[in-house]
């Protein structure tokens, strides 16, 4: 019996994803999205686990292209640009607060602390417990840790947990410590795969 529903955030909850998110952020600077990506992939690590920030990537492009915006101005921009290409997408805000009047429905995320701090002022992780975001933390997926610490903080058995994401790469370790995986397409799809499992959803 499935007591407990985990969502991943990016590309299931929100529509964008990072490489798109860095794409605009580069036409908006006028720097190569080229240095952005690779950044991203050198310190992808720890800028999930917060070990890097947000900010540390404006001081890059701050101090490698000579950008007359300060790092606050830059941060502004950033914001701006997050929020216009990143939407929550509505279908799946519906269906989580529909699932909790039957099951405890959490998330499990990897996410930068500028893209948290947004997102906290949208609230949309009100409705997600446990709420487990990869840079509070200090780990991330797929590390079996997060998913042990996400079935604790649930207080049930890991073969009473779902897992949902839309990177089936995740999966092989959710699935290594009991939970059910489900790869997200789109909600109608989502719903059906759910209703296989035995949620109630409605």
């Amino acid at each position: 019996m499935i007591k407990c529903i985990l969502f991943d955030m990016g590309g299931v909850i929100l529509s964008g994803n990072i490489e798109f998110i860095l794409g605009e952020l580069a036409k908006e600077f006028k720097v190569p999205v080229s240095d952005l990506l690779q950044f991203r992939k050198e310190h992808k690590e720890e800028l999930w686990d917060g070990k890097l920030s947000v900010k540390d990537i404006a001081k890059f492009i701050k101090e490698k292209y000579s950008l007359s915006e300060s790092v606050e101005e830059i941060l502004s921009l950033w914001k701006k640009t997050h929020l216009a290409v990143n939407h929550p997408n509505q279908e799946a805000v519906l269906l989580v607060k529909q699932l909790k009047d039957h099951h405890k429905v959490g998330l499990i995320s990897n996410l930068w602390d500028f893209h948290v701090q947004i997102n906290q002022e949208r609230n949309l992780f009100k409705d997600f417990e446990p709420c487990l975001l990869s840079c509070k933390l200090g780990m991330h997926k797929p590390q079996k840790e997060i998913f042990e610490l996400a079935i604790t903080r649930a207080n049930v058995k890991g073969e009473e947990c779902v897992f949902i994401d839309d990177e089936s790469k995740h999966f092989s370790v959710a699935q290594s410590v009991g939970m059910k995986t489900i790869e997200f397409k789109n909600v109608p799809d989502l719903i059906l795969d759910l209703k296989k499992l035995g949620v109630v959803v409605e």
